[in-house]
């Protein structure tokens, strides 16, 4: 892919499925859609993070990202998952419509897609020659790194919402 693509796939992702961030938060029920936007990005983060480190073999895709592992993301998966039936019920308003049966596939979703997420970013990083997307947050490879996962986690819950909305 030449550089021209590349900046416009990067380009495609900040500006397309970014612009479902201000849609998604501006819903009925927009903060707690916002708040699941990014608790669940950050759950499986965590849980793909410690699950790598303590049993992680298994490279998922070490040409793009080498840290990954495959026991990372059945981590992050099972902690999205328990998050969901364990503590969201319990918090979120019932009118969002979401129950035991709707947040389980859809955290395990918000999951793989978090994932996809992050090794996109991985790649627009490598393209780019860049270990950091930026310098603000050292150590945590930039602002990006913090974010990427909803990038595509976004426009997914917002179909979602729509949907439960109508209902």
């Amino acid at each position: 892919m030449d550089a021209r693509s590349r900046t416009a796939f990067a380009l495609l992702m900040l500006g397309g499925l970014g612009s479902f961030f201000p849609r998604l938060r501006h819903l009925p029920h927009g903060s707690w859609w916002f708040f699941l936007l990014f608790t669940f990005n950050w759950v499986y983060d965590a849980g793909a993070y410690f699950g790598g480190r303590w049993w992680g073999r298994t490279k998922l895709v070490p040409s793009i990202s080498p840290g990954k592992t495959v026991e990372g993301l059945v981590t992050g998966l099972a902690a999205n998952a328990l998050v969901a039936a364990a503590i969201f019920p319990a918090v979120l308003p019932a009118g969002m419509g979401l129950t035991r049966p709707i947040l389980i596939p859809l955290a395990v979703a918000l999951g793989l897609l978090a994932q996809a997420g992050d090794l996109v970013e991985s790649l627009i990083k490598r393209w780019s020659g860049r270990k950091d997307s930026a310098g603000i947050i050292p150590g945590h490879g930039g602002v990006l790194d913090k974010v990427d996962s909803s990038f595509f986690n976004a426009p997914v819950l917002y179909a979602v919402a729509c949907w439960l909305m109508s209902l």
